[in-house]
């Protein structure tokens, strides 16, 4: 009996080993996978971080440009009223009496 229970004994420390072996193996991937997936992270984030960073840019730019324009729209718009009541309120010019000598 008691040689039976050294060999079983023998076959459970087998076992542990090498299911040992395999759990370490496997933490060793997972490791690995995490620092893997840690770094790919890391680049995601840094990539978000610039594309807010231009986003916020291109808002900017797109104010200063919005601003730029209604400026103008108001100059040009000033300066067209000027001319319109510029012409509806000029006196026109007499015409030429006949046969009288063009200019």
């Amino acid at each position: 009996m008691s040689e039976k229970t050294a060999s079983e004994g023998s076959q459970v420390r087998e076992a542990q080993s090498a299911w040992k072996k395999a759990a370490d193996a496997t933490i060793a991937r997972l490791e690995l996978a995490s620092g893997e997936m840690a770094r790919m992270q890391e680049q995601s984030l840094e990539q978000s971080r610039r594309a807010v960073d231009e986003m916020a840019r291109l808002t900017k730019d797109s104010f200063d440009y919005f601003g730029q324009l209604s400026a103008e729209w108001r100059k040009l718009t000033l300066d067209a009223t000027r001319k319109a009541a510029s012409f509806l309120t000029s006196t026109p010019a007499a015409p030429p009496a006949p046969g009288a000598p063009q200019a």
